[in-house]
């Protein structure tokens, strides 16, 4: 069973909350990172690009600095991504706000 969330706004500066861990696997060739709610037992999976995006999320950017950091990083995406990536991490009580907690992320590495 799922838990909705009610709409609120997106953390200033998102980052993964600190009870998610994120786990990377190569499934048919492809890089996948899988997000385990450690809480509520849920799990997301997203694929390089989506990662990428969350590994700019450190809890130190807003949005726009989210998307120049992915961009840097040779991927194409717009703001309407991010919101709708973050937008959905945050329904599913996988983000938080604020200061980078480093396990979690560098764990996928």
């Amino acid at each position: 069973m799922t838990t909705k969330r009610t709409a609120h706004p997106l953390p200033t500066r998102p980052r993964l909350a600190d009870h998610v861990a994120a786990r990377r696997h190569l499934v048919a060739q492809e890089i996948r990172v899988v997000l385990h709610d450690t809480e509520a037992g849920g799990v997301v999976v997203l694929g390089e690009r989506e990662w990428s995006v969350l590994r700019a999320a450190d809890g130190t950017r807003e949005l726009d600095g989210i998307l120049a950091a992915t961009r840097q990083l040779g991927h194409e995406v717009t703001r309407a991504d991010l919101e709708g990536l973050f937008q959905a991490l945050d329904q599913a009580g996988l983000l938080a706000s604020g200061h980078f907690q480093p396990d979690a992320i560098d764990q996928a590495t």
